[in-house]
Parts: structure tokens; sequence; C-alpha cells
């Protein structure tokens, strides 16, 4: 019989790998689409370097170089 942290950590990982497979397919079938739909993925990038940015501080290296490195508009 299986303790409680061991059910939950199989749960766990089941949607883990329920989330990235519905995410790869979201991908697949956007960028597939005829015609392709850029939009969505250049809105998720720009929400991704949002959200790297926000956890540094604002005089962070770090956070100047992704802020200069992810450019929106050139992706």
């Amino acid at each position: 019989m299986e303790d409680k942290s061991q059910t939950i950590k199989k749960i766990g990982a089941q949607v883990e790998d329920t989330y990235k497979r519905a995410f790869f397919d979201l991908l697949k079938e956007r960028t597939a689409s005829n015609p392709p739909d850029y939009e969505w993925l250049t809105r998720l990038y720009g929400e991704i370097r949002a959200k790297l940015t926000k956890l540094l501080k604002l005089d962070s290296q770090l956070r100047k170089e992704i802020e200069s490195s992810m450019d929106c508009d050139l992706f």
C-alpha cells in the first residue's frame, strides 16, 4: 500500500505531465495552423520575459541582460 506522500507525488507528476503535453499540443496547433498564429507565441514570449524580470531587482545585472537580450519586437 502506498503512503500518502507517494500518492501525492504521483498525482503531481501526472498533473505536470498533462500540463506540459497540453502546452506543447497547443504550441504545435498554433504554429501549424494556416496561417500560423505567431502572435500567440510572441505574447507568450513577452509574458515569460515579464515574469522573469519581475523576479529580479530593478538594478540587477541579470534583469538588465534579460531585458536587452529578450527583445519581443525582434522575436
